[in-house]
């Protein structure tokens, strides 16, 4: 099993904690140019990132300074983001929520956010709850493309050109 699940799965066996927050804002610190030259500098020594680190958080309760303190001691504050991305999986298979990401060319509106919604709550199971997330490229032209339980759903302007394209070059 990967560190970044095991340590995931131990925050989510902590009752009373919702660790998204944290791990976010940790992940944002440790993600920044800064923190990166001190992470990987071999000559940094662990006290002084202990200090840097908990000095960003300087609200941290008991379990938030241990966790900081364990991946300092265990040199693993490179794997924040995978241990997040991993935290939040876990969470919404715990909640038996489904996570589908939404691409569109443009913002959304909220009455085209509630019409992928339906869409998308086809695909699912009923018991199911929808989280969604949305992102933006222009590059699809229009439409959108829904990534949900590893499946893609392609309905973007980009790929029925291409559709379009190889149909005419096909005959």
């Amino acid at each position: 099993m990967l560190a970044s699940h095991q340590y995931a799965n131990a925050l989510l066996s902590l009752p009373d904690h919702d660790w998204e927050t944290f791990l976010q804002n940790l992940n944002t610190v440790c993600r920044s140019h800064e923190m990166q030259s001190v992470i990987r500098n071999p000559f940094v020594p662990e006290k002084t990132q202990y200090e840097l680190v908990y000095a960003c958080f300087p609200k941290a309760n008991h379990e938030e300074k241990n966790f900081i303190h364990l991946l300092v001691k265990n040199k693993r504050l490179d794997i924040v983001e995978n241990i997040l991305s991993s935290y939040q999986e876990k969470k919404r298979v715990k909640n038996r929520q489904v996570l589908a990401v939404v691409t569109t060319a443009y913002e959304t509106t909220c009455a085209q956010k509630e019409a992928i919604k339906r869409y998308v709550r086809r695909l699912i199971e009923k018991d199911q709850k929808l989280v969604c997330e949305y992102n933006v490229n222009q590059k699809i032209i229009g439409g959108f493309i829904v990534n949900v339980e590893g499946r893609t759903i392609d309905r973007s302007v980009t790929n029925h050109l291409s559709k379009i394209k190889l149909s005419i070059e096909g005959s």
